[in-house]
Formats: C-alpha cells, sequence, structure tokens
C-alpha cells in the first residue's frame, strides 16, 4: 500500500507509516516516528537506523571511557583517606 487512497480497496490494510485501515475503522496506533515497520523493507530500514545508532554511541562511549576511568581511580584513591565507620 502505497497511498491512503488504497485503503478503501481493502477490508483491512496497513500503509508503511503504520496507518490502518480495518473495514470502516481507520487508525494509527502511535504517532508516526518516521521509522518505518511494515515488510522487509521497513524491518532494513530499521536496522541500518539501529546500525548507525549503535555507531554513535559506541563512538561516545569510547571518547568518554578514558574520563571514567580517571574519575574511577580519583575515587578510590580517595577512599583509602576516608576513614571506615567504626576506627
Amino acid at each position: 500500500m502505497q497511498r491512503t487512497e488504497d485503503l478503501a480497496k481493502h477490508d483491512f490494510a496497513i500503509l508503511k507509516d503504520g496507518f490502518m485501515a480495518r473495514g470502516v475503522f481507520v487508525e494509527r496506533r502511535r504517532h508516526y516516528d518516521g521509522m518505518p515497520f511494515v515488510g522487509l523493507r521497513g524491518l532494513d530500514k530499521q536496522l541500518a537506523l539501529k546500525q548507525s545508532q549503535w555507531k554513535e554511541l559506541d563512538a561516545q562511549e569510547r571518547w568518554l571511557s578514558p574520563t571514567v576511568i580517571a574519575v574511577q581511580s580519583i575515587c578510590e584513591r580517595a577512599a583509602e583517606f576516608i576513614p571506615s565507620p567504626g576506627h
């Protein structure tokens, strides 16, 4: 299905953006966020988007990792100078 007009030709149909017709009822179950979710092409597009997001997050994690390690080291060293309760 490509166009909204095509929905009327079928008892049950769904467009790529999730707009659905079932009998006399039409609905979009959620706000369309631009991510297709119908059919193999929609799943392929989702996969490509998720892989792109993963690459961005992975790069951010690698960039932040040295700072996190340095802060953890400082906290561990500082803990040596803080007496434990009861001593």
